[in-house]
């Protein structure tokens, strides 16, 4: 959705009265199995006929004056609750990280590279550089770090945001973006990278 900030799907959007028949119930269901639901606020009825979707009920918006609104009235309303919901999602990921987790720009990294992180908590606005190893892959923070962890390889600097796609694929690494307030947390309090350990 144009305009909504990132890091957030919105699997199931039901609009102000709509019947709803029991397939298209389940049709819902199967939507929000995988993640989060936002729900408009007259669909409370079907949320209470199904407990599965009652219990993905992440936010509730009010309803528009007109009930077949088109989606440019609609967009306001999710652009807002997306972003409470991500706000209040990234903190409590932040909460949970520093009850059980690991964060340090240098400790965080390590840990990516050895399969330890399950959820990687980055800034959206991501300006660190590392160093990778030419033929391993590895990646560490400072050259000599780099010539100690693969000796013989020429290691070279480069963005993080370039290889994080690679970590986090290689590594099975689910990524939560940080914006706004939990970016600023991140940034000062995390040292810019945190994780969130899968034992």
């Amino acid at each position: 959705m144009p305009g909504a900030p990132t890091g957030t799907t919105i699997h199931a959007v039901l609009a102000p009265a709509l019947e709803v028949t029991p397939e298209e119930a389940h049709g819902y269901l199967e939507a929000v199995r995988a993640g989060d639901a936002l729900l408009l606020d007259a669909t409370a009825r079907l949320a209470v006929r199904t407990p599965l979707l009652q219990a993905r009920v992440v936010e509730r918006l009010a309803a528009t004056a007109t009930p077949a609104a088109p989606a440019s009235e609609l967009e306001p309303l999710l652009t807002s609750a997306v972003a409470r919901v991500e706000a209040a999602a990234g903190g409590a990921l932040l909460d949970r990280i520093r009850e059980q987790g690991v964060w340090g720009f240098g400790p965080t990294l390590e840990a990516v590279q050895e399969g330890r992180i399950h959820v990687l908590a980055v800034p959206w606005r991501m300006s660190a550089r590392v160093f990778r190893c030419s033929e391993s892959g590895r990646v560490t923070v400072t050259p000599d770090a780099a010539e100690r962890l693969c000796p013989g390889e020429a290691p070279r600097e480069v963005p993080l945001a370039d290889v994080l796609p690679d970590l986090v694929s290689r590594h099975a690494i689910k990524l939560a973006v940080m914006h706004g307030d939990n970016e600023t947390r991140l940034t000062t309090a995390f040292d810019g990278l945190a994780g969130l350990t899968r034992w």
